[in-house]
C-alpha cells in the first residue's frame, strides 16, 4: 500500500504496562495511514480485536494509564473499563483497582460492576455456573443434612446436581435455588456463605451475601 510509508515501528510483546502500547500505537497509526482499522491491523501484523482493544485503550488520558500501569492491569481488562466510562468513578480508584488485579475473574467483576443494583437472579445464576457453586453447594447439603429422599430438600438437591452437571436451569428452578436461600438465612439450616464456600466460589458468595432476597 502506498499510503502506508516508513519503516514499522516494533509493538511491545507484553499487555502490560499500557502506556508503551499506546505510545507505540499513536506513532505506528500515523505512519501506516491505513484507510481502515482491518487494514492497519493486517499491516502491524495483529488481529482486529486486538487492534480495538488498543483503541479502546487509547481514549484514556495519560493519569488514567497512569493509574492502570501502577495495578498492572492488562490491555484486555482495560479495554473492557473503557468501555464503561459511566462507572469510572467507581472503577478507577485505587482500592477497586487493587481488588480487581488480586481477582481471578476480572471480566466478570467488571460485569458485574457494570450490572450495578441490575444484578437480578438470573445473573447471579450464571456467576454460580461459571463458579461451580451449585455442586459445592451440594456436596456441602448432602454431608450436613444427607443426601434427601423426598420433600423440598429432594427437589434441591436434585436441581443443584443437575446445574453441577451442566443441565441450564428453568426460571421455576431458579426460583427453588434462591426460595432456598432465602429461607435458609433465617432458618439456619444451611450456611450458603460459609468460609469453605467462599474459599471455592468467593463471587458467588459475596452475591448471596449482597443479595436482598428480592
Amino acid at each position: 500500500m502506498q499510503e502506508m510509508e516508513g519503516k514499522l515501528l516494533e509493538m511491545p510483546e507484553k499487555d502490560s504496562p499500557l502506556a508503551p502500547i499506546v505510545s507505540w500505537y499513536n506513532i505506528a497509526r500515523q505512519r501506516a495511514n491505513a484507510p481502515s482499522h482491518q487494514l492497519e491491523a493486517h499491516y502491524f501484523g495483529i488481529s482486529i480485536p486486538k487492534l480495538r482493544n488498543i483503541i479502546d485503550v487509547n481514549r484514556f488520558d495519560d493519569a488514567h494509564i497512569e493509574l492502570l500501569d501502577k495495578h498492572s492491569i492488562d490491555l484486555n481488562v482495560a479495554a473492557r473499563i473503557s468501555q464503561m466510562s459511566e462507572r469510572w468513578e467507581e472503577i478507577m480508584t485505587d482500592r477497586y483497582l487493587a481488588d480487581l488485579l488480586d481477582s481471578n475473574r476480572r471480566l466478570t467483576d467488571l460485569w458485574l460492576t457494570k450490572k450495578g443494583d441490575g444484578v437480578d437472579t438470573n445473573d447471579m445464576m450464571q456467576i454460580f455456573i461459571k463458579e461451580g457453586y451449585c455442586a459445592k453447594v451440594v456436596q456441602a447439603r448432602v454431608k450436613k443434612i444427607g443426601k434427601s429422599s423426598k420433600g423440598f430438600e429432594k427437589t434441591l438437591q436434585s436441581i443443584l446436581t443437575q446445574i453441577a452437571r451442566g443441565k441450564n436451569p428453568s426460571p421455576k428452578q431458579i426460583n427453588v435455588v434462591f426460595q432456598a436461600i432465602n429461607e435458609e438465612r433465617d432458618s439456619g439450616v444451611f450456611n450458603w456463605s460459609s468460609a469453605s464456600l467462599k474459599t471455592h466460589c468467593q463471587k458467588s458468595v459475596e452475591l448471596v451475601e449482597n443479595w436482598d432476597g428480592n
